[in-house]
């Protein structure tokens, strides 16, 4: 059975404070950022409950759990909740890479036909200058060769994170997370990129069988937020408004009927980053495209932990929906993972973003 651990300490200095053991405990992690959730006991033996409230400060401490000494989630503790009759503290963490969206970008900015990648890192470093800031080891400097307009105003109060989805979130856009490693006790956490995106492309590598080694799957085939028109509003008013459409005439062609979806971005004020996002949405927003949850047993192969976000996948089904066979590869975009527990197994939910179909 693996082992748990979850380690709290200083998020500006990453001085580690104690190890508190938590139970109920459910890790999400994706692109864009993660969660944990996890409840602890004061009063415990050879604990000091000061020192259990001095190490789970929201906003001031970071938590990393530990899956057999293997970092899975780092982040700072955003919400902690006490209830008195059961001594207990439930605690609700945020990753590190959703600390962009706690951040305004407090300075003009002005970049004109300038690579994507020098922008993103730009802002990182600018954000970090400031001496309070929570703070990641940044990539060095490189070019992917698409080059974008980028006009800010501080007086606009965005966040740095909307910023970031508007350069990274578009069909030319990257992939982006933050991992977390452990050298001679001491957490860094590393900014990673990949252009396009991260993760292993062989599909073959990592075979997910129903019946095998998923447990149970979800299918979701929907047309609430799908259609053959895709439109998305950039910012502006009337006829001054930025739009990109996408239509999916390879269904209109074939006796689909017209449904359409309308998707606001009026934070966007570059008509390239608008049309690169609105390529973006039209593919995930295609009618009816199915998405994929497996439940895995996490000690069952391939283990939780030789797989990480963006890997591609393959998935096999043979069952009453899919009597001939079903075979697709897909890229993994988030897990929700289940520690072991005293009345159950770690299992991990894994949910995958659409691809072709290849049987």
């Amino acid at each position: 059975m693996s082992v748990m651990t979850y380690v709290f300490g200083d998020a500006l200095s990453g001085r580690i404070i104690a190890e508190i053991p938590l139970y109920g405990v459910s890790v999400v992690e994706k692109f864009g950022g993660g969660e944990l959730r996890g409840t602890f006991q004061y009063d415990m033996t050879n604990r000091n409950n000061d020192v259990l409230d001095a190490a789970t400060i929201p906003g001031r401490c970071f938590v990393v759990a530990e899956r057999d000494t293997i970092p899975i989630f780092a982040g700072y503790v955003q919400t902690r909740t006490y209830q008195s009759q059961a001594k207990s503290a439930q605690l609700f963490a945020r990753g590190f890479a959703s600390y962009p969206e706690r951040r305004l970008v407090r300075a003009d900015i002005n970049y004109v036909n300038t690579d994507q990648m020098t922008i993103f890192r730009d802002l990182w470093v600018l954000m970090q200058a400031d001496p309070d800031s929570i703070r990641v080891d940044i990539f060095s400097a490189f070019l992917t060769g698409i080059n974008v307009d980028l006009t800010l105003q501080a007086t606009e109060f965005k966040t740095y994170g909307q910023i970031f989805e508007q350069i990274a979130d578009g069909d030319t856009g990257f992939d982006w997370r933050i991992d977390t490693t452990k050298a001679e006790g001491v957490y860094i956490h590393s900014l990673r990129v990949g252009y396009p995106t991260l993760g292993s492309t062989d599909p073959t590598r990592i075979t997910f069988e129903y019946p095998g080694n998923i447990l149970n799957y979800w299918k979701n085939e929907t047309m609430s937020d799908a259609g053959t028109y895709v439109f998305t509003a950039g910012a502006g008013e009337g006829s001054g408004m930025l739009i990109a459409s996408v239509g999916h005439f390879d269904l209109l062609n074939n006796g689909f009927p017209r449904f359409d979806v309308a998707i606001s971005r009026k934070d966007i004020t570059s008509l390239s980053l608008l049309n690169a996002l609105g390529r973006q949405e039209g593919a995930k927003h295609k009618a009816p495209l199915p998405t994929f949850t497996l439940e895995v047993k996490a000690d069952r192969d391939p283990v939780f932990g030789s797989y990480t976000l963006g890997d591609a996948c393959q998935i096999t089904i043979k069952d009453p929906k899919h009597p001939e066979g079903f075979q697709k590869n897909a890229r993994l975009v988030g897990w929700d993972y289940r520690p072991p527990s005293s009345d159950g197994t770690e299992e991990a939910r894994l949910m995958f973003e659409g691809d072709d179909t290849i049987g």
